[in-house]
């Protein structure tokens, strides 16, 4: 059995993890519920488990508890959960230092997390290869101009992930102000794709060049529309009377406290953009009552490991967490208002 030390960044950079923090925070993080599943499921698999936060305090962390080779310890290895903290090539900071300190990881290395962090470059490299690829341009501005652009197109952060950031525009005026939003909030170029309409689908590789393993095709739902795209769904949507009767503060303060309470990132809460397009409507007599409604997504509490199938409901030990989290956040937010 191994030594194995499951590396993971928070969602927020605390002063103490860095030097100095740059303007390119990380905007990606697992959440603190998947790091302690993985760790408990090698666990089970009978290996020793570390925690350790990818920071400046890493080196000495890794030194104290990975085996020595060379002392003819049998080599440990890392289980990179870590995006990196922050700046454009984050991806790459945890293999290239686990590759100077000699310890084997999982994952890919710094060149290929180089590569396709920055989209434009994988673009490129798949022209070069002749790999079809919808047209593209790159907006330093929202002023540039290009006269081959063809609407519609796919606007995203050069450098980000996960669907972060992505607008589908049909016009110019629409496409400059999404620009100009994506440069403001990610001070990157912004990409911009033709777009493709059509089936979507995802294919998982695992293994090394010489042994490389396909797995099962995953087609993303687009619910019967061609034209629609996959977007990232947040974990938490928080609206009101529509702005009439409750505070935009307050939604404000809440989405803080949400964030701190349930460990998560704010760009994982959606203000004023409820899930499902509706709103509660209670009256008493002809007065409206004021409202905020929270919504969860259900990936909080219905995934495998925190459902029952037998009694087909969320299990105990997960509703009391969520609950304990939700006083959490009562408690975090009645502080913020005092």
């Amino acid at each position: 059995m191994l030594k194995i030390a499951l590396m993971y960044n928070k969602n927020k950079i605390d002063p103490s993890d860095v030097i100095n923090i740059s303007d390119i925070p990380t905007q990606e993080h697992y959440s603190s519920n998947a790091i302690e599943r993985v760790a408990k499921a090698l666990e089970k698999g009978g290996h020793t488990v570390k925690l350790i936060e990818a920071n400046m305090h890493a080196i000495d962390e890794m030194h104290d508890f990975m085996p020595k080779v060379m002392d003819g310890d049998r080599p440990g290895l890392v289980f990179n959960m870590a995006y990196g903290l922050q700046g454009h090539n984050r991806y790459t900071h945890v293999p290239a230092l686990l590759e100077m300190l000699g310890v084997p990881y999982l994952g890919s290395g710094p060149e290929a997390h180089a590569i396709v962090q920055d989209k434009v470059m994988t673009k490129l490299v798949l022209q070069r290869n002749n790999i079809p690829t919808p047209g593209f341009w790159v907006f330093s501005t929202s002023e540039d101009q290009f006269d081959d652009l063809i609407f519609p197109v796919i606007v995203k952060p050069k450098s980000e992930s996960t669907s972060m950031g992505m607008k589908v525009v049909d016009n110019w005026d629409d496409l400059r102000n999404a620009v100009k939003e994506e440069i403001e909030k990610y001070h990157q170029d912004a990409l911009v794709e033709q777009f493709i309409p059509g089936r979507e689908f995802a294919v998982g590789l695992i293994g090394n060049t010489d042994s490389v393993e396909v797995l099962p095709i995953v087609e993303i739902d687009l619910q019967g529309d061609p034209d629609k795209t996959q977007s990232k769904r947040p974990l938490f949507c928080i609206s009101n009377n529509y702005g009439k009767t409750s505070s935009q503060k307050m939604i404000e303060l809440l989405a803080d406290s949400i964030s701190e309470a349930y460990s998560i990132d704010k760009n994982e809460i959606f203000l004023n953009d409820p899930f499902h397009g509706g709103h509660i409507t209670k009256t008493y007599g002809n007065n409206p009552v004021p409202w905020i409604q929270i919504e969860m997504n259900r990936d909080m509490y219905l995934s495998e490991s925190w459902f029952d199938n037998e009694m087909l409901s969320m299990k105990t030990e997960r509703l009391q967490e969520l609950n304990n989290m939700f006083e959490n956040t009562v408690v975090s937010l009645m502080k913020k208002l005092s």
